[in-house]
């Protein structure tokens, strides 16, 4: 008599149910990120903004070995404010409609391809950890059915997980304080 696991080791024991509720969790923080970021959006990134994009685009532009490829972001032709707000509506709709579950997969590809325009233009605003979890969480959502199970999707998002943590404690561990690896960050 061979010997078999119970269940396969690629199924991490979870299926559509699971991924049904990722996908709608992931749908309202993205719906949250849209929101916060259509806030400030004009004071950031507007024309009168601490850094707008136009004059970020232009700057681009006149550098002719730098295409579409190495900044990719939709604000190449409209960056106006009209534009970068009715982007952000755009951002919110389909967080919307994710999380109604219309067509998610779609709309957290679209989402995530809208929400790298803005980090792209909105450089230091944009640039933290969090939002390139964001980014790679709404990639990979767009792969990840809610119907039937999807354990290369799954074994992903673990991996991202375990990457978001890793880089978490080496950031601590780096900490210019010095407080992680002496002990004293959680002392009074």
């Amino acid at each position: 008599m061979s010997w078999r696991p119970a269940w396969p080791p690629w199924r991490f024991g979870s299926g559509p149910v699971v991924g049904g509720v990722f996908a709608r969790t992931l749908a309202l923080v993205t719906l949250i990120a849209w929101v916060s970021l259509g806030v400030q959006v004009r004071l950031l990134i507007g024309s009168h903004g601490l850094l707008p994009v136009a004059d970020f685009i232009a700057s681009v532009r006149t550098q002719p070995e730098i295409s579409f490829f190495d900044v990719p972001t939709l604000f190449w032709v409209f960056h106006a404010d009209a534009a970068l707000i009715a982007g952000v509506f755009a951002g919110v709709a389909l967080s919307v409609l994710a999380l109604f579950g219309v067509q998610g997969r779609l709309c957290f590809a679209l989402s995530t391809a809208l929400y790298l325009s803005y980090v792209i233009v909105a450089r230091d605003f944009l640039s933290f950890q969090w939002d390139n979890l964001l980014l790679e969480c709404g990639l990979l959502a767009a792969f990840l059915p809610t119907d039937r199970t999807a354990p290369v999707a799954q074994f992903l998002f673990r991996v991202v997980l375990f990457k978001l943590y890793f880089e978490s404690g080496i950031a601590k561990w780096q900490s210019p304080l010095h407080d992680w690896p002496d002990g004293s960050a959680m002392t009074l």
